[in-house]
């Protein structure tokens, strides 16, 4: 574990970036039972940064297809730059001055070199300031451009119909403003012009609320615990705001589709208050009334991504607890189940992407205090059995012969692909067990099944025990309990129909090896649509129990095939119905008694 070391300025620090206006911090809420049994986050990484670090932002900087990671640092006046591989974020980060006391960050082509530059809006001297990049994963000096008084956070896009990014800064004055600036081909920004907001505005995105193909401007404005929009015109200016409630001081707002209409909607993290305000759009530009959703303190910062990839999006939120963030399971249709713990603390920032490519989304937070950011990255989440495996029992194994097989599910409920590394044995006997053939070799996708043969031969007579652990690259490795009961020397039969022979009961198996789905990439809502599932089966036995399971959101359904032949496919025809609109990811998964299963996803674009 990296070490969280403590700052002097640190309580200084935290009351001038946060600005609570004399609002204390709620008491840490108990957060009752996981609603995420099957979503699993290895243990952190700790990449350290500079003093402070009060933002954070992911992407690939140096053109190598891994995410990359920077920090705003408030104390040290700097951004801190860590670049990612395969093998997680390289260590120590590099480290860039920029202007005093930086609190916003974000990342863009500023100069159409198509190497992509760093912001920060800098509290303390009242203006921002642009890293060019070079491609390489570095960053040129610093300019700084005067901006608005007291700049927080930023949005980059474009707002002026110009060929270049353009620049929104959330100021955090009361009454308060947002300041647009517009961009040029060389990377630089011109003056800040104003608009008005809800007072002491923390945090600022850009999305297209009113469907008229203009980006638009949300601002979370924690002296006037609401949102305030802007409607942009699409020739640099925007129109008058418009103001939602929201909980008390919301510090942070993240912008997304939460319920699969089309329309963005918000999420705001509340500093005044143990809770995350959730706003649905209701219309073009407006939103109804907020709803609260309980998290483990505090809340200070919030992400929006599918990590479950069950196809709702959830929520990450970073709060002022030193014990822990929270993660609200969306259901798709604008609502949120009980919250589950995340392993972060007192975070500022928080930010969702897949880190390593392997298709899970991954959470990255900004932990000021312990001046580190904090990697969670999302792991598979291995079961085997159920146990115990138990051998010769009634009739016990004759010492130096082997057992018929018992057949050992392996399976991974995780979100993250798995890979089974192999086997390990231990206990008392552990020489009397061995695996005689899995099918465990390839990726295992989440509810994919695989399966293995363990085999007793006892040395000896009488009951024999070992464990079995079964080698993954999740973050534990399941273990299953072995029993085995030996007896006296064999009297027959032999040869090939013998518990060892090829025909005899340790000589066979089954495995579903493939899973193919066929039908079409598109329907409308209510209606049907027929697939095809095509199951493999490579082993030299019969795979029994065969069925398929459909599931997404708004989708559920299932057929049963019955057996595959040894060497042969099996074909099921399964009828769905689209029950909701929007871009399901349906989950077709395969299973069986004997054989273990597969599943295989397709995404479907289901219309109104």
């Amino acid at each position: 574990m990296a070490r969280r070391m403590k700052d002097p300025r640190a309580a200084g620090a935290v009351r001038r970036i946060l600005g609570l206006l004399g609002l204390g911090f709620a008491a840490f809420l108990i957060i009752p039972a996981s609603a995420y049994a099957d979503l699993v986050f290895k243990y952190p990484q700790y990449v350290l940064t500079e003093n402070f670090p009060t933002d954070v932002k992911i992407a690939d900087l140096n053109g190598d297809g891994y995410k990359d990671l920077v920090t705003a640092n408030t104390v040290d006046d700097s951004v801190s730059v860590a670049l990612g591989s395969n093998q997680g974020f390289t260590e120590p980060a590099e480290n860039y001055p920029v202007g005093d006391a930086p609190e916003g960050l974000v990342v863009g082509d500023l100069n159409r070199d198509e190497n992509l530059d760093l912001v920060t809006a800098n509290l303390g001297s009242d203006d921002v300031t642009t890293l060019l990049g070079t491609g390489s994963g570095s960053f040129g000096a610093a300019t700084s451009y005067p901006a608005g008084t007291d700049p927080r956070a930023l949005a980059l896009f474009h707002f002026d119909n110009g060929a270049s990014l353009d620049l929104a800064v959330a100021n955090g004055t009361s009454p308060g403003n947002v300041s647009a600036m517009s961009g040029d081909l060389s990377g630089a920004f011109g003056a800040p012009v104003n608009n008005t907001v809800g007072a002491y505005s923390r945090s600022i995105e850009a999305a297209d609320f009113n469907n008229d193909g203009i980006l638009d401007l949300v601002t979370a404005n924690g002296g006037g615990n609401n949102v305030s929009v802007l409607l942009g015109t699409g020739v640099g200016t925007f129109g008058a705001a418009t103001d939602f409630a929201t909980g008390t001081a919301p510090n942070d707002v993240a912008v997304g589709d939460l319920n699969g209409d089309g329309r963005p909607d918000l999420v705001t993290a509340n500093a005044g208050a143990s809770v995350v305000s959730v706003l649905l759009a209701t219309g073009p530009g407006t939103f109804g009334p907020k709803t609260d959703y309980a998290v483990a303190s505090s809340s200070l910062s919030v992400a929006i991504g599918d990590l479950d990839n069950d196809g709702a999006l959830d929520i990450a939120v970073g709060t002022s607890s030193a014990s822990g963030g929270t993660l609200l399971p969306g259901v798709g249709n604008g609502t949120f189940g009980t919250g589950t713990s995340l392993d972060l603390a007192t975070t500022y920032a928080v930010a969702v992407a897949d880190l390593n490519q392997d298709g899970a989304k991954d959470i990255v937070g900004a932990a000021g205090s312990a001046n580190v950011a904090e990697v969670l990255i999302n792991a598979p989440d291995p079961s085997a059995g159920p146990g115990p495996l138990v051998f010769g029992n009634p009739t016990p194994i004759p010492a130096g012969l082997v057992s018929p097989p018992e057949l050992l599910p392996i399976e991974n409920n995780g979100v993250a692909p798995m890979s089974v590394h192999g086997f390990s044995f231990g206990g008392p006997q552990p020489q009397d067990f061995f695996i005689g053939g899995d099918n465990c070799r390839g990726v295992l996708f989440e509810g994919d099944q695989c399966v293995a043969r363990v085999f007793f031969s006892p040395k000896v007579s009488g009951v024999r025990a070992a464990s079995l652990t079964v080698l993954t690259n999740g973050e534990s490795n399941p273990v299953v309990a072995l029993v085995g009961t030996g007896g006296s020397l064999p009297q027959g039969p032999t040869g090939a129909s013998g518990p060892q022979g090829p025909t005899g009961p340790a000589g066979k198996y089954a495995s579903i090896n493939k899973v193919t789905v066929s039908g079409p990439s598109s329907s409308r809502k209510g209606k049907s649509a027929t697939y095809t599932i095509k199951i493999a089966n490579n082993g030299n036995s019969k795979a029994t129990g065969v069925g398929v399971k459909a599931t997404g959101k708004g989708v559920s359904a299932s057929k049963g095939l019955g057996a595959v032949a040894s060497g042969s496919t099996g074909t099921i025809k399964l009828k769905i119905k689209f029950k909701k609109s929007g871009k399901p990811k349906v989950s077709f998964k395969v299973t069986s008694d004997n054989a273990g299963g597969k599943t295989v996803k397709k995404t479907v674009n289901v219309k109104k």
